[in-house]
């Protein structure tokens, strides 16, 4: 009993401790984009491949990271089981969809930076 206790406070604190983390997520990426959108000599293709970045970035923010916070509480003070399992898969199809965007586009910016390195005047 006291372990499980434990565990929901634990779980309450990942909670409290994510909202922060969203909004800062959610504000600073905004402050990225509208930057570049304001500043048009910003406008080169590595620098709207950043945008790409933060505009998964953005929704990683604005949906995964609430989503996370709802199915932690949900977990906790829901007790249907299929409840629970409909959320939890409602929850992996976004997160991973949304995840994967970002770390696609890292790997498509780490693709662009190492043939600018190896081809500095290469152009396609």
């Amino acid at each position: 009993m006291a372990f499980a206790n434990i565990q929901q406070k634990l779980l309450l604190v990942f909670c409290g401790g994510n909202i922060p983390l969203a909004l800062t997520s959610i504000i600073a990426n905004a402050l990225v984009l509208h930057t570049v959108w304001k500043t048009p000599f910003l406008r080169s293709p590595p620098i709207l491949l950043l945008c790409g970045l933060a505009l998964s970035d953005l929704t990683d923010g604005a949906f995964v990271q609430p989503l996370s916070i709802a199915r932690v509480l949900i977990m906790i003070y829901v007790p249907s089981f299929k409840i629970n399992r409909l959320f939890f898969d409602f929850y992996n199809i976004v997160a991973y969809t949304l995840c994967g965007v970002s770390f696609a586009t890292i790997a498509i910016i780490s693709l662009d930076r190492l043939v600018a390195i190896l081809k500095p005047f290469f152009f396609f």
